[in-house]
């Protein structure tokens, strides 16, 4: 069996067999090290990536059971910028624009409706 060892220190890795380092500490110090070569705007655009796709996690999971549409007040007083998304498809003859799996589609100026992909399997759900 080969020994594997850890990717900051290049101590020996006790443990599970997928373990990548010896510590949380030695973790921490690879990704910070890794992360700092990365230019702002890399840094910023994907900070704004993810911070839309947990305010619309945030929304999918509060109003999916109700079926609400949602003010798009809502989304901006949260930090939402509309300008960044990860891709666009059209389904069901309406544009969905995505974080993630996270989607919405303007129903109008004033509303969204949102939808959420799972990305191993076929199909979407829907609320709006």
């Amino acid at each position: 069996m080969e020994k594997k060892v850890c990717l900051e220190c290049e101590e020996t890795i006790r443990g599970r067999s997928d373990k990548k380092f010896c510590s949380d500490a030695c973790r921490t110090s690879y990704h910070n090290r890794t992360n700092i070569d990365k230019p702002e705007v890399i840094k910023f655009i994907d900070y704004q990536l993810k911070r839309n796709r947990k305010i619309l996690k945030k929304f999918y999971s509060q109003f999916s059971e109700n079926k609400m549409e949602i003010p798009v007040k809502q989304f901006t007083h949260m930090g939402f910028a509309f300008d960044f998304y990860t891709h666009k498809e059209i389904l069901q003859s309406n544009e969905f624009v995505f974080c993630y799996e996270y989607g919405y589609n303007k129903i109008d100026e004033n509303k969204v409706m949102l939808i959420k992909q799972s990305p191993f399997a076929l199909g979407v759900e829907l609320f709006a």
